[in-house]
Parts: C-alpha cells; structure tokens; sequence
C-alpha cells in the first residue's frame, strides 16, 4: 500500500467512525462524556438543531454518502438551526434579481432562485417544453439565500425547472424528486409546466408617451380577457386572436372590441387577472374560468395566447398597446393574497417546494390559514413575499406598460406590503384594493386604516347604498355619504373611493332588478354623478344578464361571454350610459378632488325620505349641475330649485342631450318614481 493509499484509508475510517457516533449522538444514544474528543465539536454543532426531523435527516444524508460532515458544520446547520424558530424570525429578502436572466449578448443564461433553507438546488434545462433529455446544472448558494447557476449556450425559448431539497420534518415540503417551476418566471407552460426563458424587448411605438388619466378623471371597464371576443357575434373570427390577448387589438372603427370602448368612453380597463393561473383550482366537474387561482405572479396567463411556448409575453403587450393607442389605461386585478397550491391537499407548483414554512401563513400545527376561503394565505408581511409582491408590481409597470393594479382580497394583505407597493411604483400609478377578506377575523386592516394612502378601495357600501336607493329602501344620510365619496367613512379625498354597483363577482345589475329598464337608469345616474372612481362591468352598460348566475366563476360560456348582439338589442341604455360618461369626462363638477363641503354642494331633502337632490358647483367657468334622485317605487316627487332662471334638462332618466332638445325647467321639477334626472343651472346660483 502506498502512502497514498494510507492516508486515504485513513481518513475513509475517520468518516466512518464519525458517521457512527454521529448517528448515536442524534438519537440521543451517547452522551458528551462518551464522544472521543474530536467528536465534541460536532456534537456541540449538532445540539443547535432543534427539530428532532431535520437532526433524523441530517445523520440520513451524512450516513448515505450526500454530505459531507464539513458541510454539515461549515453550511448547512446554521441554516438548519435557524429553520426551528421561522416564526418568528423568517429569513430576510434577498437583494438582487431572482429567475432567469439573458445576458446581454442573449447567449447565455443566469438561473436564480430563492430558498435559503434549502440544502441542495440543480436546474435543469430542455430544448422541448415536455420530455426530452435535460442539461443537469448544480446551483451554489450565496449569501442571501437565493441559488444561482449560469448557464452558457441557454437563451431565450429554453425551458426549465428546479429541483430543490431541504430540511424534512413537520411542516416540510421539500423534496427532491420533484420538478418545481420559477415563482419569478416570465413565462410558464400553463401553470403546472416548465418554465421558459424568454426575451423581453418589445417595440412599444409611440404609446412610450402614453400617460395614464388621474384617479379623479378614471372612468373604470371590469373586463375578462376571454370572455370580451369569444362569442362568435364579437367579430374576431381567427383562432389566434377569438377569446385570446390578441382580440383586444381588434375592433377599432367598429362598435365591438376596441371599437366599442371608444364609443362607451371610458379611459380605464381592468383586466381580471392575467398571471399564469390554475385553470383546474375549482371542484371537481368545474373550471377555474375567472382566474384567482395564481401560480406564476410575472407570467402571463397562457391560455389567453396563441401557443403555449411563450407567446403570451408578447401577446398581451401588443394588447396594451392598443388600448394605450385609444388612449385607455390598463390596471391587472392581481391575486397576492393566496396562491393556487390551496393546503394540505393541494398540489406543489414552487412555492411549497422552496419553503412552504417562508411562504405561507401556517398554524402551530403546520395547517394552512384560510382566511381567503381558497385554502391558503400568502405571507405578506414576510420579507421575501413582501419582496415578491413589490418586485412583480415592478416588473408588470416596466415591462408590459401596465397603470395600476387592483388587489384581490386587499385585507389579507399586511398594510406595510401596501404601502411598500405604493413607495415603490411610480406617482400617479393607480392602486385599487378590495378591503376584506373572505374571513372577516382574518383581515389586516380595516376600511379607515387606508385613510389617506392613495389606495382607492372597492365601496361595496356605495353599492349597498345605490341598491337600496333603486329598491325604494333608502336611507338617505348613508346614501348621501356614499354619493359624496365616503369622506365620513374613509376616504381623505373622493378618489380613494371606488363606486361600483356590478362587478364580475354578483349578480349583474340587470339581474338584480329583474330586468327592470327605470331602476337600472336610477342605478347607473347615481352612480356616475357621485364622487369618487365609478367603475362598470362588461356588459352592464348594455345591460347584460347572467340568467341569474351571482357566482359565475366556472362558466366559460354564454353566461360570461360578451353577445355584442344584445348591445343593439339596447342600444338605447348604452347610448344612455355612454351619455352619462361624455357628461362626466366634460364637466369637472362630478371629479372633485377633495371632499364636499358646504361651498362645493347643496342638498335638497324632500318630505319622502326616497327622495335626495344635490346641486353640485363647478370649479372655475365650469357650470353646476342639479341631480334630483327619486328611488321611491310608485310615487312622484317634486324638487324646488335652488335659483330662477331656465335650468336645461341634461337628462330625463332615459336619455341624455347636450343641446338642449330634452327641454328645460324652472321653479320646481316633478321626477317620477324611480327616475334620475340631471340639471344644468343657468349660471346664477348663489354659494356661501
């Protein structure tokens, strides 16, 4: 045997006694006082891990040969030690960029993923995005958790995937036979395939002047992708484009699409969400149509597009750039609050797989909190989610264009991470918030905790207002809170309140009023003379209905589909809704920019509590306006008006005309039962 060979046989029996006493040392089997002295510091190190699991797996992993004990004590078990204590001291976000990078010259590719308790990372890439041989590529860890591998030969159409292994135990879900896609994708094969490294660049034309309206002048569009152009009546016949991200483009010049939008007038759509999501996250025998069920918060969703290989990335920013070529914004309604991994029984897309304990909000028991109702709460308030949400809001702004966003389930978000949105995008970005959560005791903030954050929150109290106004069941004091902007309740200023009476979720205001013409009309006035950001669904503008469905979201049909036939059917309540929003974009008086007060408006409260008028001043030259609201069901009410002279009917509850040809008024106005009438004053009323 050659010297060599000695020392090698030597340090080989070294190992292995060890190992040995290593494995007797976790099971609790050998005492300090038994270990041979150079066995002592090892037994000190190992003493710091206090989950009986991760010390089980520790003795496994060195006994088969996959760590080294120089691991063991030089890497791993700090970062094992700290794993018993991630309630409390969850690992801080790491501060470089995460996913995969192109180079400059687009030839190579740097993957980074983040999981710093892991113990082992590899991606592996594939020309084909199933099947096929991969390229096995070891990952190192660097100081701030996130595991890195730069990869030559890789650009952009590539796919590929993590695999990542960690500590086992309560709670645990990491586990190296399992392929994991990238939370920081830019692009994913559907939600449960492989990832897909892809080019951004993108000719934006001259849309790169493009510059949103302020909250105060938005006039909000609910709209689902798919739903928009995938009845055969929508006029986009071509399969790449009908139901896809590409049908936004179409339209322009007709009255369908693009087309449509332009003549109802509004300057802001709000696309219901667009990341990558689970299309199967629903019961068995339904779909996850509506989207709320994210996996990928920087991918677009793939079933919107043409092919399955990346084409959404581009495909949804020749969208935006259409509708910024109309002059229309795009806010993404986004799902931060949960993710579609749902709990204990549901399926391992990444985040579970690189640190279920990091990314999600668990019990002392390792269950999932569900106060969403989906079967998990994402960890906002925990440093690398926190970083997640604001680095794909980011991402979302500069790269596909987007002018704001809307938070799904906004209280189940920490307040901190809202604000941190908010710091971080640019001024003039428009956030809008749903502010509850599925759970009511599981919210992070109320109403009035926003108060002043430039977060415009969803005013499911305005709806309950207006609803209870065209019902004849008013109470007025609440409805002229709403119809001011809230600022009693919660707004420091009108556009921190978001109006709506119908929203995807619901039942459509044409079903709600049982098709009734008057009590839509009554509904939409008050909704588009009061302070504040209105907003419309799809459909409501021609009064589309559901049958009656209120919880459409598995309905990837008729029921959802946009039939551009029945915008002809009423042409007359669109024409109607899109009057009242000419009147609302040309006269400033409906667009404070703070609250109402005595000198900016007048009300008028008649015997019949149904009954409310408010005289609203315009600023400058801008003349006022007189809205008279009658939401009692049978009887008429006559309204005094606040100054002589001829006051020009702007609307009679059925139609609206700017040139005078729906006659005029003085003295008094009679409006019958549930009817919205608008007046334009002569230009000599008198304010304090």
């Amino acid at each position: 045997m050659t010297g060599q060979d000695e020392r090698t046989s030597r340090r080989v029996s070294r190992a292995l006694i060890m190992i040995m006493c290593l494995g007797i040392v976790l099971t609790g089997q050998l005492s300090a006082r038994d270990l041979p002295p150079d066995q002592q510091a090892i037994r000190d190190l190992l003493s710091r891990v206090e989950d009986r699991g991760q010390r089980r797996m520790l003795t496994e992993r060195v006994r088969s040969g996959e760590l080294q004990l120089q691991d063991v004590g030089d890497r791993i078990l700090p970062v094992a030690a700290r794993s018993s204590d991630w309630r409390d001291k969850a690992s801080p976000a790491s501060t470089g960029p995460l996913g995969a990078s192109l180079s400059s010259g687009k030839s190579s590719t740097t993957f980074r993923v983040f999981s710093p308790r892991a113990l082992k990372a590899e991606v592996w890439v594939y020309d084909e995005p199933t099947g096929g041989t991969p390229e096995r590529h070891s990952m190192t860890r660097n100081g701030d958790g996130v595991w890195v591998a730069s990869v030559s030969g890789v650009g952009a159409g590539s796919y590929y995937e993590f695999y990542v292994d960690g500590p086992v135990g309560p709670g645990e879900l990491f586990n190296f036979t399992r392929p994991l896609s990238d939370p920081y994708a830019k692009a994913n094969v559907h939600s449960g395939g492989r990832s897909i490294v892809i080019d951004d660049s993108f000719d934006w034309g001259k849309t790169t002047d493009f510059r949103a309206p302020l909250p105060r002048d938005a006039i909000v569009y609910e709209m689902h992708v798919k739903d928009f152009t995938q009845h055969p009546s929508s006029g986009v016949s071509a399969a790449s484009a009908r139901g896809k991200y590409l049908g936004l483009t179409r339209g322009a010049g007709t009255d369908r699409v693009l087309g449509h939008l332009e003549q109802l007038n509004v300057n802001v759509v709000e696309l219901l969400p667009v990341h990558e999501f689970d299309n199967k996250a629903a019961p068995e025998g339904h779909i996850n149509h509506w989207g709320y069920m994210t996996t990928h918060f920087f991918a677009p969703e793939t079933s919107f597009a043409s092919a399955a290989d990346g084409a959404a990335v581009g495909e949804l920013k020749q969208a935006v750039k259409a509708l910024h070529e109309k002059e229309i914004a795009v806010v993404l309604d986004v799902v931060f609050n949960h993710t579609a991994e749902g709990n204990e029984e549901g399926p391992v897309f990444n985040f579970k797989g690189l640190d279920n304990k990091l990314f999600y909000r668990l019990t002392p028991d390792f269950f999932y909190w569900n106060g969403t109702g989906t079967g998990n709460e994402f960890a906002s308030e925990r440093e690398p989610v926190r970083k997640l949400i604001v680095d794909s809001c980011k991402y979302w702004m500069e790269e596909y264009r987007v002018d704001g966003f809307r938070f799904d389930l906004g209280a189940s978000l920490d307040k901190e991470t809202l604000i941190a949105v908010r710091e971080a995008l640019p001024s003039g970005t428009m956030l809008f918030a749903e502010p509850w959560t599925a759970d009511w005791g599981r919210r992070k903030w109320d109403k009035g905790d926003m108060r002043g954050q430039s977060w415009s929150l969803w005013n499911d109290g305005f709806r309950e207002n207006v609803k209870a106004l065209i019902h004849g069941k008013s109470r007025r004091n609440d409805l002229m809170t709403a119809i001011s902007g809230s600022c009693i309740t919660f707004a420091a200023r009108p556009a921190e309140s978001l109006n709506y009476v119908e929203a995807h979720d619901g039942y459509t205001l044409e079903d709600a009023v049982l098709g009734d013409v008057a009590k839509n009309h009554l509904a939409a006035t008050a909704l588009l003379t009061s302070q504040g950001i209105p907003m419309l669904h799809e459909g409501q503008e021609f009064r589309k209905s559901k049958q009656g469905n209120h919880n459409s979201y598995d309905q990837d049909n008729e029921t959802n589909w946009i039939d551009w036939t029945v915008k002809e059917k009423n042409r007359a309540s669109f024409d109607f809704y899109a009057g009242l929003i000419e009147m609302r974009r040309r006269f400033a008086a409906f667009r404070s920019q703070e609250c109402l007060s005595n000198s900016t408006v007048r009300w008028l409260r008649p015997v019949n509590e149904q009954g409310l008028g408010y005289l609203l001043k315009g600023p400058g030259a801008d003349p006022d306006f007189l809205v008279l609201l009658n939401g009692h069901t049978s009887e008429s009410i006559t309204f005094g008006l606040p100054s002589e002279g001829e006051w020009e009917v702007i609307s009679n509850g059925h139609q609206v005309a700017f040139d005078g040809s729906l006659g005029s008024a003085s003295g008094s106005y009679r409006v019958s039962s549930t009817k919205g009438v608008i007046l334009k004053s002569p230009g000599n009323v008198s304010w304090p």
